[in-house]
């Protein structure tokens, strides 16, 4: 499975763009509100692709909650880092 360019979540169009230059950052990806956008790292020799696609749905789970009202739950990492591991394992073993 690849990363989508975008998809619609609550209403709302979601920007996936894949950058270069997030790990300068120290981080893999993030999740801009005010801008409905989602960055992630492109695969390097820091970054598989497996684990680019478990950073997507980190980010997605972000957006998630804070579309769904629920911000608080959105600055939980530990939360949002496990239900976007649980995604990305379902979306990898769907036959």
């Amino acid at each position: 499975m690849s990363l989508p360019k975008k998809f619609e979540l609550g209403g709302h169009t979601i920007t996936v763009k894949v950058v270069a230059n997030l790990l300068e950052n120290g981080i893999f990806g993030r999740w801009t509100a005010s801008k409905n956008l989602i960055e992630v790292q492109k695969v390097n020799k820091d970054m598989t692709e497996s684990f680019q696609m478990q950073t997507f749905w980190h980010e997605v789970m972000h957006a998630t909650l804070e579309v769904q009202g629920y911000e608080k739950h959105s600055k939980n990492e530990k939360l949002v880092d496990r239900m976007g591991q649980a995604l990305h394992q379902v979306t990898r073993t769907m036959e």
